[in-house]
């Protein structure tokens, strides 16, 4: 079956919109490598500190001394410190949970795996080890705060609606312009004298 080659306007369309995607997807790139990052890696140093620091406090402390270091540290930080093991119900697989295994592993020198509990919103939590006594420590999603990949999708969706938007625009200016120059070589090919032609 005979395909009919792109017309004019098609080409310059496509051209256009391929340009400004690509544009769009190096400033997002740039965005996350020189802001979001930075970012998120310095919220997450600054929380793999507060809970190796917690944990390690809190295994120092008598009973009583661990329920109110618990209620200070909840009114404080939104984390909850505990002996008993939180409701499972899976992993976590968000990239700033992620990151924060990887560091807390690092730094404990422990296999740290977050898993997800439901209460009155998610709530991520692992097991640390601190002399030879476990040490269940959570924070909830609302602690994180950002939505990161909500953030880039709707980023995304804009540039990309933006994109078409601009390169209909411009392929419809440009093929104008070509349109009139094609209708004045008509004319004058029948010897008519054509109107002016805009700049």
């Amino acid at each position: 079956m005979y395909k009919s080659a792109p017309t004019l306007y098609q080409h310059i369309f496509r051209t256009l919109f391929a340009a400004l995607l690509f544009y769009l997807l190096l400033v997002i790139m740039a965005a996350v490598a020189f802001l979001m990052y930075p970012v998120i890696n310095n919220s997450v140093e600054e929380l793999t500190h507060l809970i190796t620091d917690s944990t390690s406090q809190w295994q120092q402390l008598s009973a009583t001394g661990q329920a109110q270091y618990a209620t200070q540290l909840y009114n404080r930080n939104k984390i909850r410190l505990q002996n008993e093991k939180p409701a499972q119900a899976g992993r976590v697989y968000l990239p700033y949970v992620l990151l924060l295994e990887s560091r807390l592993t690092r730094q404990s020198g422990q296999n740290i795996k977050f898993f997800t509990t439901e209460q009155d919103t998610t709530w991520y939590w692992t097991r640390i080890t601190v002399n030879q006594s476990p040490v269940y420590i959570s924070f909830s999603r609302d602690r994180i705060g950002t939505r990161p990949p909500l953030f880039f999708v709707a980023v995304l969706l804009f540039g990309i609606l933006l994109s078409i938007v601009t390169s209909m625009y411009l392929a419809r200016r440009v093929t104008s312009a070509i349109r009139h120059l094609v209708k004045a070589a008509g004319q004058l090919s029948q010897g008519q004298l054509p109107d002016a032609i805009p700049e």
